[in-house]
């Protein structure tokens, strides 16, 4: 599990397993996006995370001011936490005859992270419970579809899941919303409303910004990468960040002292993104010869298969125990303490800093800490351990995901 040379679209691709050189390809203008496989297209062609050159700058550049301090403050405040409130008080009322507050965490996490992810892309009618939950079935299965690449089940099983989710998407959620901003946007160029009487989320980015070079999918494909980003992917981080603590401070008690300390809290989630991070390669193709700086040359065509699970625990940019978790650690400033998990450079993932602070280091008085020390928090607060009657289970894939993680909630 989470072992990038396994996979088979990596074959025959020059593995490059250095922090220093995936830094370096990633950073470098001189590689394109390296696709290779096509399963996936119909969830992901052309959406910002295939882009390169000038396409992929104008839609970042009309994307990023969704993810602005004051909207990330927004999100946490007007979203997140309400959503943690409730998500707590339904896990209080549904407390086993033995008094024991028990919850899937992997189901939890997935559903406060979509809560905001809906918010964030202009998804309407989220509020009761019943959408809520067709809508959370429709991201896993689309989250498992987009990265088919990584799946062990077969393909086009995964694939025509995928498909039957997206169709239920569109006609319960994307199709209305879009509808409904398309009107607002008809209005307001008539000029009987203001820009902001208008919604500022990604659909109506989209619908301002249409450009005639996009097929009427595309804006459907936009919003389901948004929802496995901001969904299966971070949502995970937290869980893996419960684990790894909870191993933690049996070992080193005297840190529980610390469980309210910003510092050690970032360090569990930088810890926790850095040796579970959801995308395990990235294929890039040079399209020139490029000679990186450790002398390595790589061939204009040819493609280097970037292996962040190898690199992120590569000892000479974390430490002699970069394999292990260690909250306190400790590294360069030239080195995220995350690693490479948000990627680098011009396709830095654009959610990073409502998961985290770019920097991945604490601010002064725990300010701005976003969305993953938030929930962490909340957790430690109710008495979070895992269930030592129920182990947990993993989604079947190459990607460190939990399918179910039981837990139980001692402070409620």
């Amino acid at each position: 599990m989470n072992q990038a040379q396994t996979l088979p679209y990596l074959a025959g691709k020059v593995r490059i397993t250095s922090f220093v050189e995936v830094n370096e390809i990633l950073r470098n203008a001189e590689f394109a996006a390296g696709r290779t496989e096509e399963e996936s297209l119909p969830f992901r062609e052309q959406t910002l995370l295939e882009l390169d050159g000038e396409e992929h700058r104008e839609r970042r550049k009309h994307e990023t001011p969704l993810f602005t301090t004051a909207r990330l403050d927004e999100y946490e405040q007007e979203i997140l936490s309400p959503a943690i409130a409730r998500a707590l008080a339904e896990a209080d009322a549904s407390r086993g005859p033995d008094g024991v507050v028990r919850v899937d965490l992997a189901r939890m996490s997935h559903s406060l992270f979509l809560e905001v992810a809906a918010a964030l892309i202009g998804l309407d009618d989220v509020e009761t419970p019943e959408r809520t939950r067709l809508l959370e079935d429709c991201v896993t299965t689309l989250s498992i579809a987009f990265d088919v690449k990584y799946s062990t089940r077969d393909h086009a099983e995964v694939i025509a899941e995928g498909l039957a989710a997206k169709e239920t998407l569109i006609e319960h959620f994307f199709r209305p919303s879009a509808r409904r901003r398309q009107e607002l946007l008809e209005t307001e160029a008539a000029g009987a409303l203001g820009e902001d009487e208008v919604p500022d989320d990604l659909l109506t980015v989209l619908l301002r910004h249409r450009s005639e070079a996009w097929d009427d999918d595309l804006p459907v494909r936009e919003t389901i990468l948004f929802l496995a980003g901001a969904t299966a992917t971070t949502s995970n981080a937290v869980n893996h960040a419960v684990v790894e603590l909870e191993s933690w401070l049996a070992d080193h008690r005297e840190d529980r002292a610390h469980v309210d300390d910003p510092a050690f809290l970032r360090g569990v989630c930088n810890e926790a993104l850095r040796l579970h991070q959801n995308v395990t390669a990235l294929v890039r193709r040079a399209t020139r010869d490029v000679t990186l700086s450790t002398g390595r040359v790589i061939r204009a065509g040819e493609f280097a298969a970037l292996d962040f699970v190898v690199a992120n625990k590569d000892p000479d940019a974390f430490g002699v125990d970069a394999a292990t978790f260690n909250p306190w650690r400790e590294v360069a400033t030239t080195i995220r303490p995350y690693g490479l998990t948000f990627g680098t450079g011009r396709h830095t993932c654009i959610g990073l800093p409502l998961v985290t602070p770019p920097s991945g280091r604490p601010s002064r008085g725990g300010e701005g800490e976003r969305a993953m020390v938030q929930i962490l928090r909340a957790l430690l607060d109710a008495g979070i351990r895992l269930d030592p009657e129920h182990p947990p289970k993993y989604l079947a894939t190459e990607e460190d995901v939990y399918q179910s993680l039981p837990v139980i909630l001692d402070a409620r």
